[in-house]
């Protein structure tokens, strides 16, 4: 229902970045004096911090029967300096005023056409990461274009037309491109026929500071790591491509074998090296995959809560052969899929493994995952492929299991395991061994547990070589009494020896309200920051305020980020 009132939410704290903070929501509509329309949610933003200056905004979300989309917009005039963290403090922006807004829109047209548009517009290179940190970590790339597509049954056909106007992002534009895809056909009886095919205007266009580099990986790389191979910007190409594979499946007792075959044939009228270029690459391979299981209903255990054993297995090997005659480094690095793949050979073994067990009370049992464990191998006999925009090795391999041309050939073994040692105490772990190396890439080992409902707690570490990232994270809330309820956050710097991170939290239940009050500590960006949410009971998206951990009203358990 509309809201009574045009206020939406208040938020009140201080950091050491940004000062006092004063943030406000608004119903756009009501502020605007008009009736909203169904479908529609708008809401005006009022802030003003200390150290920066005062701010507006708006966002905007709809969605109707043949329309959706959104608008999101903030300026601000900054008086301060960006705190981005390591190399990255005390930065000045080019111009006090700074801002960003997006639209976004899909329209769905007749005859099974749909449009799309987007456009994208941010003021500087640190603004989002300063401002929208979340979404600049893991949100959609700020890009504008134009996209039609017409899908029916198992065929699309789209046209895009894509343009930079972020100069300080990476981004190949598509002026225009069209394309023609079709997977699954029947070929007859024996086979299924997939066909992919595009023709277009591209042009690559690098970042114009190097720094973004910097920024993609957030770690400290040096002057001479940076840039190496790093392609310079393209003209307008002309580049048409046709990728057709046949897979004539079938089966060996319970073995389902599917042998392929694909061939493409590419034509760029520029290239760096020797101007106009054609390439041919043909791959050809098979794959497998199996299952097998058994049951052990003898296996019990009340220490272990096992209540007899399913033990599923299913494994899948591909194995394949890709020859071409244009190397990729002779090409501009449009798309990392269409220039980047070249000659390989390779294999992938995977092992996955899912162990069940019954458990709950007698008449109310349920089936459990109480363990899988996978287990994944590749081997190539080309392993040094590149990042055709870094230059850089990539780092952890990875086999396509659909497109192996497209696999990163690194050797590598990979595994990943889920312990449910009861239902309130999980193990989970992942690692990546780099085969070339000779050493761990990739590292995770996590034990949470949740008492319900006074505590839950997590101890996980998490180790990533590629950023040399080494970090302990500790997790913990915990249900006081009737009346409070205590939660704290750490990561750990194991490299540096120092915290990162550390956030802590306490929430006070009132007669129908909760409030809470969070101190947050970030030595990575040097800044402190204290901010004070309420909300009504039931109702957490009415929150005033910070609504990190809103959550605790009602349950202790840790969701994953918070």
């Amino acid at each position: 229902s509309d809201s009574e009132t045009s206020l939406k939410n208040i938020r009140t704290g201080f950091s050491d970045d940004f000062g006092a903070e004063f943030q406000t929501r608004w119903e756009l509509f009501n502020i605007l004096g008009l009736e909203r329309p169904d479908g529609f949610d708008g809401t005006l933003r009022l802030d003003y911090f200390s150290k920066r200056g005062p701010a507006i905004g708006a966002n905007l979300d709809y969605e109707t029967d043949d329309s959706f989309g959104l608008f999101r917009g903030y300026f601000i005039n900054d008086t301060g300096k960006d705190n981005l963290g390591g190399r990255f403090r005390n930065l000045e922006p080019d111009s006090e005023t700074r801002g960003r807004f997006t639209v976004r829109h899909r329209e769905y047209l007749p005859d099974d056409w749909q449009l799309s548009f987007e456009l994208s517009y941010v003021s500087d290179r640190n603004f989002l990461e300063e401002y929208y940190e979340q979404e600049f970590d893991k949100g959609k790339e700020q890009e504008t274009v134009l996209f039609l597509k017409k899908q029916r049954d198992n065929w699309a056909f789209t046209a895009q037309l894509q343009y930079r106007i972020l100069d300080f992002l990476t981004q190949t534009e598509r002026l225009p491109e069209l394309a023609f895809r079709l997977i699954g056909e029947p070929v007859g009886d024996f086979g299924t026929f997939f066909s992919e095919n595009r023709a277009g205007v591209v042009r690559f266009r690098p970042a114009e500071n190097e720094n973004f580099l910097r920024r993609l990986v957030r770690a400290s790389i040096t002057d001479g790591q940076l840039g190496f191979g790093r392609p310079d910007e393209s003209g307008s190409v002309m580049r048409a491509d046709s990728r057709q594979e046949l897979e004539v499946p079938f089966s060996i007792g319970d073995w389902r074998i599917v042998p392929f075959a694909s061939i493409r044939g590419t034509a760029w009228d520029d290239s760096p090296v020797d101007g106009g270029i054609q390439r041919v690459l043909g791959t050809y391979g098979v794959r497998a995959s199996h299952y097998m299981w058994k049951v052990y209903p003898d296996v019990r255990s009340e220490l272990l809560d096992i209540s007899g054993i399913r033990h599923i297995i299913k494994t899948d090997i591909v194995a394949w052969g890709a020859d071409g005659n244009v190397n990729p480094v002779e090409l501009h690095p449009f798309d990392e899929t269409v220039e980047g793949v070249g000659d390989t050979d390779g294999v992938s073994i995977g092992v996955r493994q899912r162990f069940q067990t019954k458990r709950g009370a007698l008449g109310r049992q349920r089936t459990v995952d109480v363990l899988t464990f996978d287990v994944e191998a590749g081997f190539f006999n080309d392993d040094h492929r590149r990042n055709q925009v870094t230059g850089n090795e990539f780092t952890n391999g990875f086999v396509s299991y659909t497109r192996p041309e497209n696999s990163i050939a690194q050797n590598y073994i990979n595994t990943a395991l889920l312990y449910r040692i009861n239902d309130s105490t999980s193990l989970a772990s992942e690692m990546n061994y780099d085969l070339n190396d000779g050493q761990v890439d990739v590292f995770s080992l996590t034990y949470a547990v949740e008492r319900s409902p006074r505590l839950s707690y997590l101890v996980g570490y998490r180790y990533i070589g590629e950023i040399d990232s080494n970090l302990l994270g500790l997790g913990l809330n915990y249900r006081m009494n009737e009346k409070y309820t205590l939660a704290a956050r750490e990561q750990f710097d194991l490299e540096e020896g120092r915290t990162a991170e550390f956030d802590v939290g306490i929430i006070r239940k009132f007669p129908r309200w909760y409030v809470g009050v969070t101190f947050a500590l970030d030595q990575v960006e040097d800044d402190f920051g204290v901010s004070i949410s309420a909300w009504p009971e039931g109702l957490p998206s009415a929150t005033l305020g910070n609504r990190r951990f809103t959550g605790l009203a009602t349950s202790t358990g840790i969701r994953p980020g918070y």
